[in-house]
């Protein structure tokens, strides 16, 4: 898992957004067949959050706030409202998209 942690990013920061998607889209499969309760897993969250950025980085605003929005409950369950990843996901939730850049950065101060 760790290492999807890492690419994601890294995918993003070189503009290859539509492998970040599809390296989040792995993670967030991954991380449901091993959660016991998905629905409050750390792990899927984080992957929303990661392709929700992925989205954004693209230009994909409707999509990335609908990840945001799925990945928002999980991590406020698994690490609580005032974490770093929960915030980040209340804030692309309700915002406009993130550019590249700014998807870059959150997802590795996130992470």
């Amino acid at each position: 898992m760790r290492v999807l942690e890492v690419a994601i990013p890294a995918a993003i920061a070189q503009g290859r957004f539509k492998d970040a998607e599809s390296l989040a889209a792995e993670m967030i499969e991954i991380s449901r067949n091993r959660a016991r309760n998905p629905a409050v897993s750390l792990d899927v969250g984080e992957g929303y959050l990661a392709r929700a950025f992925a989205l954004a980085a693209e230009g994909r605003a409707a999509e990335a706030r609908d990840d945001a929005r799925r990945a928002q409950p999980m991590l406020a369950a698994a690490v609580g409202e005032n974490h770093a990843w929960t915030r980040a996901a209340a804030q692309l939730a309700s915002g406009p998209a993130a550019s590249p850049s700014t998807a870059r950065r959150n997802l590795c101060s996130a992470s």
